[in-house]
């Protein structure tokens, strides 16, 4: 693999990152209002249902390209990376235990993007991934001014550190796996990632409109905030330098 990006900075800020506990302040004494409850309950169970991962196939595809490239750091990066989803995954089930709010089974939307991650390859699967994540920076902003809860307020800033920082080295990955194709190629997978990107702003502003206009998001600010942050990491794309300091 060439050096686009640095994989061994990043395989060093997951490392890192993996040894920062989070600051929550779980012994704070809080209720949530019933309004708090109607508005967020839903919407944080889908968001912690796509959270968590065992990353199976995530790992396969990444084995697969790092051998392909002759460096196994991808592989051990990806293994970093599906540990920290899982933490978020738990932090955020631990705050809906605190409160009564169940875990969901299984959500459409979250069986929708898994099935396309799972079929679609490596690329595609990153593509998905980073679609997610990026609106996930805006979502998880209004989560965090949806209540008064301390607690949440705290995970929502650690989710926000580790998913700018996710959605810079997923942006480097795949603008370098496009750099290696056909300028037709590039164009056209950009043109089919805003698609999807455009589709899964809408999918999501309709699912959890309540938590993102009582944040602050009316939808043409939610999908300005969404756009600005995918246009940074592709539409004008320059390697990222993500500060990778705590």
């Amino acid at each position: 693999m060439d050096a686009l990006f640095s994989l061994n900075r990043w395989f060093a800020y997951f490392e890192k990152n993996a040894a920062c506990e989070p600051d929550i302040p779980w012994e704070a004494h809080e209720l949530l209002t019933a309004d708090d409850y109607q508005t967020i309950q839903h919407s944080i169970a889908t968001f912690q249902r796509g959270e968590y991962s065992e990353g199976r196939q995530l790992m396969a595809f990444a084995r697969h390209y790092a051998q392909s490239q002759g460096d196994n750091t991808l592989a051990k990066i990806t293994q970093l990376f599906v540990k920290e989803e899982q933490l978020h995954a738990s932090l955020l089930k631990r705050f809906m235990e605190k409160h009564g709010i169940p875990c969901l089974k299984k959500e459409w939307t979250d069986v929708l993007f898994r099935t396309l991650r799972r079929h679609a390859g490596y690329e595609v699967s990153i593509t998905v991934l980073i679609t997610a994540e990026i609106i996930a920076l805006t979502y998880y902003d209004a989560l965090q001014n949806c209540t008064e809860s301390k607690v949440l307020q705290a995970i929502c800033t650690r989710l926000l550190s580790d998913e700018r920082a996710h959605v810079a080295y997923e942006s480097e990955l795949i603008n370098h796996m496009r750099s290696q194709k056909s300028a037709f190629r590039q164009w056209g997978d950009r043109h089919l990632h805003r698609h999807l990107f455009l589709f899964t702003t809408l999918l999501v502003y309709v699912e959890h409109r309540l938590v993102l206009n009582r944040g602050g998001y009316t939808f043409l600010q939610f999908w300005k905030a969404c756009w600005s942050d995918f246009s940074q990491h592709f539409d004008t794309f320059q390697s990222c330098d993500v500060a990778l300091e705590r």
